[in-house]
């Protein structure tokens, strides 16, 4: 004989509350520290490249110049090289140190030519010098 269907309860058969799945674990976060220290100095660095964006976009490109001058020697080899070197390229530009920024933007290139911050580095070569522009 065939074994009876059992009926299966749904929400709306009964005020009762029906069990939830248990949650999915959290997809890992993009950055991947080893240790609590790893992830202060990736904080900081991040902090640091944060306010010197903020302070170009508001103007100031010598202050956020000095700010991305003290990123790249407290974090030399920080996870946020290429983002901060390309605010540095900007900001040269802005200040209409174009030797330099052209310098540097070259070197970025060589060494980064695939880096999603290589667009703002080309574009900051054809800015007119003293120009601010928005990425």
């Amino acid at each position: 004989a065939p074994a009876s269907a059992e009926r299966v309860r749904t929400p709306a058969d009964s005020t009762e509350p029906t069990p939830m799945a248990p949650p999915t674990p959290a997809a890992p976060s993009v950055a991947t520290f080893p240790d609590d220290t790893a992830r202060n100095q990736h904080d900081a660095e991040s902090r640091k490249v944060a306010t010197a964006r903020s302070l170009l976009r508001s103007g100031q490109p010598r202050a956020a110049l000095l700010v991305l001058d003290e990123a790249r020697r407290d974090f030399p080899n920080g996870e946020l090289t290429q983002e901060r070197e390309a605010l540095a390229i900007e900001a040269l530009r802005a200040l209409g140190s174009t030797t330099e920024a052209r310098r540097r933007a070259e070197a970025f290139l060589a060494r980064y030519p695939a880096s999603p911050h290589a667009t703002l580095v080309r574009r900051a070569l054809q800015a007119p010098p003293g120009k601010a522009f928005s990425p």
